[in-house]
């Protein structure tokens, strides 16, 4: 579980139960938390300024990408590429995200590679708000799947051009 406030054009990384107390008081606290561990659980649902709602779709198991805005808030769930490539089945994680002026909680059960680029544009200074925290998830997720996306679309213009005029191999 991890803490990061952007206050006063300052960005800095502080011990969870520190950034957990500060929520709603500064420009930005970003909560990251670890979903396969059973404290984020437990965190989680202590919280009585989260809906019931909200923290069940940060702790479900099994998501697919989507958007929901919420009362002040947004809901959204990303997927990107995984730390875990032993698996090849499935190279994607969710990270979940509930968002709100001034505060960020996204989870994961997984590690995601998005994960460390967007703390260093944090601490670089380059996330001054809720909405730059959803930005940066989305654009590294984008920039690291876009390889990827494209040798798929080399792939299938392979297959295209394998084709014979009555439309099979």
């Amino acid at each position: 579980m991890r803490a990061f406030l952007y206050n006063d054009g300052k960005a800095a990384e502080l011990p969870f139960a520190e950034g957990a107390a500060r929520g709603g008081k500064d420009e930005l606290v970003w909560l990251h938390l670890d979903g396969a561990d059973p404290a984020s659980t437990i965190w989680i649902n202590g919280q009585p300024t989260i809906a019931d709602h909200i923290k069940s779709a940060l702790l479900a198991a099994e998501t697919r990408p989507r958007g929901e805005a919420v009362g002040d808030g947004i809901l959204l769930n990303l997927r990107g590429l995984g730390k875990r490539r032993n698996d090849p089945s499935d190279l994607l994680v969710s990270v979940r995200i509930w968002a709100i002026n001034g505060f960020c909680i996204s989870l994961s059960f997984h590690d995601a590679e998005a994960l460390n680029i967007v703390i260093d544009r944090f601490l670089g200074g380059n996330i001054t708000d809720a909405g730059d925290v959803l930005a940066a998830f989305a654009e590294a997720n984008t920039e690291l799947l876009d390889p990827e996306i494209g040798k798929l679309g080399d792939e299938l213009d392979a297959c295209e051009l394998a084709l014979d005029k009555k439309g099979v191999f």
